[in-house]
């Protein structure tokens, strides 16, 4: 408060911080620079009084991740964000192997991706606010989010389930060499991609003439194949022996 005789006030503030205006008046606006623990500013008035003190109360930074329920691993987006603080320094998120990001590192909000065969774990953020260190994390599951069925290569008695239901086919499945690829005159073949699932390496692969695709020079594995024609993309799991 003004005080009766008082034309000056000292504040005294903790060291890291800075008094932006006020200092000699009886109010002041700080920069708040660096987090500090129960913080006490202090005022003394130049006509006796004594000086007198308040303890901050300290507020609780949180960085609660929101996003799907579990993430599908075929390679679709799905957008992750955090509680936006417009004190806070860059935000920085860290994801499962097999994971990747499309956009948004060093804000409150990303897309994140999961290839063929991902890890599930955890999805991390952290970033500065105040000088303290605040971080926030979200575990993550492998499955079937947005009703997305997560295109996990498996090998199952020599047999390789289709996820898929199309008029495609892939044969012999499982392979040693060579895939003929099925398809209906109606769908011509534009592109042919195949992911290797242990290693999580793509490869654009040339299908001949008669729709066969040589596998020879791949290694032995679980991959998941992605046939592109002019309306539709058809995935499907190949075991290459």
């Amino acid at each position: 408060p003004n005080l009766p005789n008082a034309n000056s006030y000292t504040w005294s503030i903790p060291s890291s911080w800075t008094i932006n205006s006020g200092q000699g008046s009886n109010s002041v606006s700080v920069y708040v620079s660096n987090w500090v623990t129960n913080p006490t500013i202090y005022v003394r008035p130049n006509c006796g009084y004594g000086s007198r003190s308040k303890t901050l109360a300290v507020s609780t930074f949180t960085l609660n991740i929101t996003g799907p329920a579990e993430m599908p691993a075929d390679g679709t987006f799905r957008s992750f964000s955090t509680n936006y603080y417009s004190n806070a320094s860059s935000y920085t998120w860290t994801f499962p192997s097999g994971w990747g990001m499309g956009a948004g590192q060093g804000t409150s909000n990303v897309t994140l991706y999961a290839n063929p065969g991902a890890s599930p774990g955890y999805v991390g953020v952290s970033t500065q606010i105040c000088g303290q260190t605040v971080n926030g994390q979200k575990y993550m599951n492998i499955g079937y989010g947005g009703g997305t069925p997560a295109l996990m290569a498996e090998e199952n008695e020599n047999l390789i389930d289709e996820i898929f239901t199309s008029s495609i086919k892939i044969y012999p499945n499982p392979t040693t060499n060579c895939v003929k690829v099925l398809s209906d005159q109606s769908k011509a073949i534009e592109k042919v991609e195949l992911y290797e699932v242990a290693n999580g390496r793509l490869f654009d692969v040339k299908i001949n003439n008669q729709n066969e695709i040589n596998l020879l020079e791949y290694p032995s594995g679980a991959y998941v194949i992605k046939i592109y024609t002019k309306n539709q993309v058809t995935t499907r799991k190949l075991l290459k022996q």
